[in-house]
């Protein structure tokens, strides 16, 4: 196979080059061919009606099917644009009537829905997220003394404990303190003032207690106590009687507890998520005395409670919690409370929008208390999933005053801890009439303003519907002359316009014939009869002179291949092989000329596609085909197809570029005798059993890119002067250290070929054929003992007369 390639190739491209030198004229005939008028053969039958309106001449189909299409074709640009005159005293009409009868109540729903939707968020988002994770840290308190024992006597081991929940969750959740308080009056604390100061408390049943200052980053060692400045304070301080602490002392629940509003040590208005601590023996003074000591609740009675862990979190960092949380992402609300079962305020936003929000909160709450909507507070310890949240009893009232009218919602909020909240929002509502001439009728205005621009946005909307269109037609018009993008698939958008669609799929069957003739013609070819802007710029006989490079490969054992492989996995493998080397070309800015048989032809530098250093380029290609073929064998081998091996030969130099051929069958090719080599290369690659073989015009270029062994000094079948031969690697930033020591060998044994120190050459081979056993040194040893013995018998030996004896085998 590989002969009859080679065969085919020399006699295409010698023939085509000799055939270029001679001169050849064609003779072309005119013929007329008359032009028949059908356009008044129409029957009667099949005339349709005419009628003129207002949108010009109109032909009425007669058939249901036609009248559709006459339906469709009525919606041109013009009929539209006629259409939006109409409809712009249409919509002047409409704003003077919207501005004189707009609904009140359709506003009004409106309202009331944006402020259920901001309640609704409210809810669900901001506030279940606070208490969800306030919940989670009391959780998470269980589980660390559940399942990391710690010694309930060990104050180090309480502060950092402490320290680490005030760094997970303080800017979650607005925390002022958590404290340890033991049933024997023993309290131990972290807490954090006005100013962001924390300080460690402790009272060891005394009758002062002992301050620390510290920082929530300090490093809580054994010494801490002793190392750090102390404060006393003669105030004494027991927890047993704080609300917190009592939830416990009659009950034996072993789950955490919200408590009722108290005001702490520094006259703060605050409430304790409380965590009860048990033992597993009766808790007497002896047991305080004991260490370690942990937590055990296995027997959760008043007698075994050892201590109660509380989150203290302050009324007024819940309030300035709040109203960040409303200014951070909904701005400021008009009216928002949170209450509990007694009626206290819990927090409130300070964001009120009447002069009289203290006036309006007592009577809402008055009104509360009235309607006995206390009684829906229903908190309950243990009912349900520690995670979830329940807003249940959502209900509506409203209060007056001097201002006006207060729509209040009242909801409450309960959760698996006994949290009995409630959040209530109200949001001042106007009448109908206060609506519309609220401002001096401003409202008024503005509706009139919302719906002229309305009117204008949707004829905006109309003429940009029209005009993107065909802006997109221009654009890939544009491209389409250029030859950009003509291989991808795009799904266009069809225009609702019969005249704009109709010319988006004429562009749609012009690209896909455009795309289907570049894969049967060279994409250069495509490019200059798209651009050219006179018929005689395209479609003539002409080629040109230029530097180029050329690559041909070819399969070995074709013939063997294609003998032995059934038609269907045969043209598989083809197509996939021929695609894969397409789109290494492309990748390498190459273009393929043409596939004959299993060979592939390929040039670079084309003056359409001109490149910097396209020698290079054209070596790369070749190092990616058999790249891309190692992965395709691996690929068919696990499909149980054969693999495929191939040769490559490049050359370059300058070379006939063009359109060669008759005057209506043309094909667009190089030729000349720089492609004739490279063709020669590519089948003497079998008898130097290399894979690449490249010119020394080539080498030239790309020697310092690429490392390459030179393989003889040879005259190529066909040709009458020798050449220098070489062998092209690998990319030398990928080169071995044996590969580079070799090239450096094969460039010694180059020089001593063109010194004539052909005794020093077989040397060097012997040597270098010992470590590589290269076939290509074993064929440079067997030329150096031939030269040898010619330069004995020649003692005046020219590189031309070694020239004019050296052939091609």
């Amino acid at each position: 196979m590989e002969d009859t390639l080679s065969s085919t190739f020399e006699n295409h491209y010698i023939a085509a080059d000799e055939g270029l030198q001679k001169n050849s004229s064609t003779s072309t005939k005119n013929s007329s061919v008359p032009i028949t008028n059908n356009n008044n053969h129409h029957s009667s039958s099949e005339q349709d009606d005419v009628i003129f309106c207002c949108f010009g001449k109109c032909k009425i189909p007669k058939t249901k099917k036609a009248f559709s299409q006459y339906i469709l074709s009525c919606v041109t640009i013009m009929n539209v644009l006629l259409l939006l005159f109409v409809l712009q005293g249409l919509f002047g009409l409409s704003s003077s009537f919207i501005l004189l009868y707009t609904s009140g109540d359709r506003v009004l729903e409106s309202t009331r829905q944006f402020q259920q939707l901001q309640i609704q968020i409210f809810i669900n988002h901001e506030l279940t997220e606070f208490i969800k994770t306030s919940s989670l840290m009391a959780e998470h308190i269980k589980y660390q003394l559940q399942h990391l024992p710690l010694n309930l006597r060990d104050d180090i081991v309480w502060l950092r404990l402490f320290q680490y929940f005030y760094a997970i969750y303080s800017n979650q959740v607005p925390i002022s303190g958590v404290y340890f308080g033991k049933k024997n009056d023993d309290i131990f604390n972290l807490l954090v003032d006005d100013t962001g100061n924390y300080y460690v408390k402790r009272n060891n049943a005394t009758n002062h207690m002992e301050w620390y200052k510290t920082s929530i980053k300090d490093q809580i060692n054994y010494d801490f106590f002793t190392r750090n400045s102390t404060m006393t304070d003669p105030t004494p301080f027991f927890p047993t009687p704080r609300p917190w602490f009592k939830l416990f002392l009659d009950s034996s629940n072993t789950l955490p507890k919200w408590s009722d509003l108290f005001v702490n040590i520094r006259d703060q208005w605050s409430l304790t998520l409380s965590i009860p601590i048990y033992v597993n023996e009766t808790v007497t003074k002896q047991t305080f005395l004991k260490s370690p000591i942990y937590e055990d609740k296995s027997n959760p009675t008043p007698n075994n409670l050892y201590g109660v862990v509380g989150i203290q979190l302050s009324l007024n960092r819940i309030h300035e919690f709040i109203n960040r949380t409303f200014s951070t992402y909904y701005g400021t609300l008009d009216f928002v409370m949170i209450i509990n079962s007694k009626a206290d305020v819990v927090a409130k936003t300070s964001h009120y929008s009447r002069n009289d929000s203290k006036i309006v909160e007592n009577l809402i709450l008055r009104e509360i208390k009235d309607l006995k909507l206390l009684s829906l507070i229903h908190p309950t310890v243990g009912v349900g999933d520690s995670s979830e949240i329940s807003v249940s009893n959502q209900t509506h009232f409203s209060v007056s005053s001097q201002n006006g009218v207060v729509d209040v919602l009242f909801t409450v909020i309960t959760d698996y801890y006994g949290l009995d909240w409630a959040i209530v929002i109200g949001v001042p509502s106007r009448t109908f009439v206060e609506e519309i001439f609220s401002g001096g009728g401003i409202s008024s205005v503005i509706i009139f303003i919302v719906v002229f621009v309305f009117g204008m946005l949707f004829l905006f909307l109309i003429v940009k519907a029209i005009s993107n269109p065909l802006q997109k037609i221009a654009r890939r018009m544009v491209d389409l002359v250029h030859f950009k993008g003509i291989h991808k698939t795009e799904k266009n958008r069809m225009s609702i316009f019969y005249d704009v669609r109709n010319m988006q799929k004429s562009m749609k069957s012009m690209r896909r014939g455009i795309r289907t003739f570049s894969k049967y013609v060279p994409e250069i070819i495509v490019k200059q009869v798209m651009n050219s802007k006179h018929d005689s710029e395209y479609g003539k006989i002409g080629m040109t002179l230029q530097n180029m490079s050329v690559f041909f490969s070819d399969i070995v054992d074709f013939t063997s291949f294609a003998e032995k492989t059934d038609t269907t996995t045969f043209l598989s493998v083809m197509t996939e092989y021929f695609s894969a080397m397409c789109q290494v070309m492309e990748d390498n800015q190459g273009l393929v000329d043409k596939f004959i048989g299993d060979a592939v032809l390929a040039f670079f530098n084309e003056s359409s596609f001109a490149i910097e250093n396209h020698e290079i380029h054209a070596c790369r290609s070749a190092l990616d085909s058999f790249n891309i073929l190692s992965e395709l064998n691996t690929k068919w081998k696990l499909c149980g197809y054969s693999e495929l091996d191939m040769r490559i030969g490049i050359n370059s130099g300058n070379m006939l570029c063009g359109n060669i051929g008759a005057e209506n069958r043309m094909n667009f090719t190089v030729i000349g005798d720089a492609v004739n080599i490279a063709a020669r290369l590519e089948a003497l690659n079998k008898m130097f059993d290399t894979k690449i073989l490249i010119g020394e015009d080539t080498y030239n270029k790309v020697k310092d890119e690429f490392i390459c062994y030179f393989v003889d000094y040879i005259v190529v079948k066909g040709k009458d002067k020798a050449i220098a031969v070489y062998s092209l690697v690998c990319d030398i930033k990928n080169a071995t250290e044996e590969q580079k020591e070799l090239s450096k060998d094969m460039e010694i044994i180059k020089k001593q070929f063109f010194s004539f120190e052909f005794k020093e050459m077989t040397e060097n081979c012997k040597e270098v054929y010992q470590k590589t056993n290269s076939k290509i040194v074993e064929n440079l040893l067997a030329r150096s003992v031939n030269l040898q013995l010619m330069k004995e018998t020649i003692p005046e030996l020219t590189v031309q007369d070694i020239s004019l004896r050296l052939s091609a085998k």
